[in-house]
């Protein structure tokens, strides 16, 4: 599939829905896998694209996350992966091992690989 990026995503037509091979719900927009991110208990959720961390794709739909660094080091945006698969964009998150296994993601660095459920209870909609 193609991989573009996320200004020209954003103009791109309607939606059309396709199972991917990890059984998620993947869904397309003009050709670009786009993966469903939801916030547990706010009602919350928005697209992410690959190459677009969850941060970035939050705030491009209006979901408003902690932060500060956007760098995977303060730790500001920590939130825990209820369902679905992330990938870190870097080496060495700021995050230990357990807190890994444990299922906490830093979402300034990192991109959904499905659809995915976080816990990420200061999440709000923009005003």
């Amino acid at each position: 599939m193609q991989r573009v990026g996320v200004v020209a995503w954003a103009n791109l037509g309607a939606a059309a829905i396709m199972g991917s091979a990890s059984g998620s719900r993947a869904r397309t927009f003009g050709g670009v896998v786009a993966f469903r991110v939801t916030i547990l208990g706010t009602g919350l959720h928005f697209e992410a694209v690959p190459g677009e961390t969850l941060l970035a794709a939050a705030r491009r739909q209006g979901v408003l996350m902690p932060s500060a660094c956007r760098n995977g080091t303060c730790r500001e945006c920590r939130c825990r992966v209820g369902q679905g698969q992330v990938r870190h964009t870097i080496a060495w998150p700021g995050l230990s091992a357990d807190e890994k296994r444990e299922g906490w993601v830093l979402p300034c660095v990192a991109e959904a690989e499905s659809d995915v459920e976080l816990d990420a209870p200061r999440a709000k909609a923009a005003p």
